[in-house]
C-alpha cells in the first residue's frame, strides 16, 4: 500500500497521540483514532491502533517494572 507524504505525516502523528494517550493525556486517544480512520481502511486502521496499543503497553510494562513493589 503506497502512501501520500501527507498520510505518512497523519499516521506518525497519530501513533505519537497514541503513546501520549498511554501516559494519561484525555482525549487525545480518540484524535488518534481519527487520524488512522482517515488514512486507512476501517479494519485496517483498527489492527493498526490495536497493535500500536499493545506495543505501548509492552514498553509501559518494561518502563515500569522496576519501580513495582510486589
Amino acid at each position: 500500500m503506497h502512501l501520500e507524504p501527507w498520510a505518512w505525516a497523519l499516521a506518525i502523528t497519530g501513533a505519537f497521540f497514541i503513546g501520549l494517550s498511554k501516559t494519561g493525556v484525555a482525549g487525545i486517544g480518540m484524535l488518534a483514532v481519527i487520524m488512522f480512520s482517515s488514512v486507512f481502511p476501517a479494519r485496517r486502521s483498527v489492527g493498526i491502533v490495536l497493535l500500536l496499543l499493545i506495543c505501548a503497553d509492552l514498553v509501559a510494562v518494561k518502563a515500569y517494572h522496576a519501580h513495582a513493589v510486589w
